[in-house]
């Protein structure tokens, strides 16, 4: 028999046990064909299609490049190799060969949809939408392409798109568990709980497991208002995965929202377990204070989130001072001077954040460390026991009189405004206004409004609301010490849930807050006041995104204010 003869016979053979499904024996022939003749283009071709359908992806390169090396316009082994390199993250060579495929075979849907994968992991999020579009347009029932497009759409924020293409995975794959969730999560981002709640819980049925499915469940009852239903949803979580983090802490935050501190906290504690907290937790040797007797020891607080989370809790510092001989607290640079100032007496040493944060490098020696947030459960913190005697920050005298003088020539009452939080903040789009949704306060006359607003939303003051003129000082306000000083020349603060609202609550200055439907969990439930700082008063929401209410209700209680500020003193206890 002629080699030639020979080595057809062979690879006939190794199709037909391929086809069979006895791969290893084809692959075995395949190997044999190849020792006689290493340019066999079809056996190599061969070889590395087993190997990518047996989950080898980097065996399947070597084969499929020396196929090429014969065959170099053959789409089809371009496209293999593609895939295998999109299996192993060679993302830029999954793109050059997925093209070249495509060049030489357009109508080859499965290699649009892996360019789109690949294109899509080099964050080249434009082109890959349009290689998912294209393989839809070859095959409009290709559920993977509708599952990458939407997962693209909903991190560009275009939940509609993203619904519209998880519902026809639907329509292709009905028991799709987590296509079921994805829509659930966008018709909660749009408000639809109801509609969301439908699907979180398919996504249960279909999958019992799916412990992400089940927490959203406990969301959705939460954004609906259905605080029973939604702590029941986490305790059944919770006794299908015990470990989850993400069921302890918004067990934790319910419990917090609805007043029921005591037995919030510890499940509070479980932050720590969340995968955006992670990265932040801080590798101290010694051991967390959990409230046994520290007196003769030495204690580091430290912040460990945001200026109004350290502003907040800061409160307990002076406390723990007093159980023991000396306490550390180690804070953003920028509030480092106002805490100076404030705790001056108390026994506590203020320290910059370590500019190796999270790590923990240069701090002083210690006995024992505690985060701050963790305080209020270390001194079992009830609604009736939080230490809120205020103010308990303080600026500098000197420097308030400074502001007083500077300012004189503005006319009282002045107001403060602070309308937009930190951009990167989770909840930022919920909890900010447009400053042309304050429009309303600037049709009350008689009052001078002064910006308070730094960041990316200060550029709104370009174009402020109509009668509305907003001084603003804030490039002399580099730090919150600074801050703090100018408050003294400002007779009320009306900010959205900022950090300012806590500096200007701490301080003991009348501030208004508005406030979303659904609030952070500090400032509980169908109230209007807050236990945590007597002269701060809340605008909320009366429904999910009704700023325009929550405005007018404002305005409404600014006038009334202005007037009565005009018969007398200013009325601090009006914003309490």
């Amino acid at each position: 028999m002629l080699v030639r003869e020979r080595n057809a016979k062979d690879f006939a053979e190794a199709v037909q046990r391929y086809r069979a499904g006895r791969l290893a024996e084809a692959e075995r022939l395949c190997r044999q064909l190849l020792a006689r003749a290493p340019g066999h283009a079809q056996a190599l071709h061969l070889l590395g299609t087993i190997a990518l359908q047996t989950g080898r992806p980097a065996d399947a390169v070597a084969p499929l490049a020396s196929a090429l090396a014969q065959q170099p316009r053959d789409g089809a082994i371009h496209n293999l190799l593609g895939t295998a390199y999109l299996q192993l993250e060679r993302h830029a060579e999954a793109v050059d060969s997925l093209r070249t495929s495509i060049g030489l075979d357009p109508g080859r849907a499965e290699a649009h949809c892996a360019l789109g994968v690949a294109l899509a992991a080099l964050n080249q999020s434009d082109e890959a939408i349009a290689a998912f579009r294209a393989s839809l347009d070859l095959d409009p029932d290709m559920p993977q392409a509708h599952f990458n497009l939407a997962g693209l759409f909903a991190a560009r924020q275009r939940g509609p798109e993203a619904i519209a293409h998880y519902r026809e995975v639907l329509r292709l794959e009905p028991d799709n568990a987590v296509a079921h969730h994805q829509i659930g999560r966008g018709l909660s981002g749009q408000g639809d709980s109801d509609a969301a709640l439908r699907h979180f819980r398919e996504a249960v049925r279909l999958q019992p497991s799916y412990i992400e499915a089940r927490h959203n469940i406990g969301l959705a009852l939460a954004f609906a208002g259905r605080w029973r239903e939604a702590l029941a949803e986490f305790e059944t979580t919770l006794r299908v995965e015990p470990e989850s983090g993400e069921a302890h802490y918004n067990l934790g935050s319910i419990l917090l929202l609805q007043g029921l501190l005591e037995r919030g906290w510890e499940q509070f504690e479980w932050r720590w377990n969340l995968e955006g907290m992670r990265p932040f937790r801080r590798p101290f040797l010694q051991p967390q204070w959990r409230g046994e007797d520290i007196a003769g020891q030495t204690l580091i607080l430290h912040d460990e989130q945001g200026f109004g989370d350290t502003l907040h809790f800061c409160r307990y510092a002076p406390l723990a001072a007093r159980r023991c001989a000396k306490v550390y607290l180690e804070v953003h640079v920028e509030l480092v001077e106002l805490l100076r100032q404030s705790f001056a007496g108390d026994g506590l040493e203020i320290l910059p954040r370590t500019p190796s944060f999270p790590g923990i490098e240069g701090l002083p020696e210690c006995d024992y460390q505690s985060p701050l947030l963790s305080l209020p459960n270390v001194f079992e913190t009830g609604l009736d026991t939080i230490p809120a005697e205020i103010p308990y920050l303080r600026a500098d005298p000197e420097a308030e009189r400074k502001w007083t003088e500077r300012l004189a020539f503005l006319p009282h009452p002045r107001v403060g405004l602070i309308w937009g939080g930190r951009p990167g903040h989770a909840q930022d789009a919920l909890r900010s206004v447009a400053l042309a949704q304050l429009a309303p306060l600037g049709q009350i006359p008689g009052v001078t409004f002064l910006s308070l607003q730094k960041g990316e939303a200060a550029s709104q003051l370009a174009e402020p609301p109509p009668g509305m003129t907003i001084h603003d000082f804030t490039a002399e306000l580099p730090n919150f010490a600074d801050t703090a000083a100018f408050l003294a020349a400002v007779d009320l603060v009306v900010t959205v849930d900022t950090a300012m609202a806590h500096l200007s609550g701490a301080l003991g200055k009348p501030v208004w807050m508005l406030n979303r439907c659904l609030p952070d969990w500090r400032w509980l439930l169908e109230r209007d006041d807050s236990p945590w700082y007597p002269t701060l008063r809340q605008f909320r929401q009366p429904s999910h995104g009704d700023w325009d209410s929550a405005v007018a209700a404002l305005a409404a209680a600014l006038e009334s204010w202005v007037g009565t500020y005009r018969a007398g003193p200013v009325p601090g206890a009006d914003a309490g």
